[in-house]
């Protein structure tokens, strides 16, 4: 076997096994409530929508960190590109 296809079959494994932990994790949580306080109390929420929302709102604020990252980065730049010429 080449070292590609060992790498591509590497990769399967443990795409396959972080989706089966997601599903397990999924499954094993669903019918499961916590009470939950940010800044109103909340009670019986159920764990699925919290752990969704916890990913959805770390995802976006990579998303936005990433991205003022690289609007700081270019500005950056292009100051120092200025200073040259």
């Amino acid at each position: 076997m080449t070292m590609q296809k060992i790498k591509a079959w590497v990769r399967l494994i443990l795409t396959i096994a972080i989706i089966l932990a997601a599903v397990l994790i999924i499954f094993k949580n669903w019918e499961n409530q916590t009470n939950l306080w940010l800044i109103y109390s909340f009670k019986d929420v159920p764990v699925i929508r919290l752990l969704i929302v916890t990913s959805l709102v770390t995802l976006v604020g990579f998303w936005i960190v990433k991205g003022v990252y690289r609007a700081y980065r270019d500005v950056k730049q292009t100051s120092v590109i200025k200073k040259d010429v």
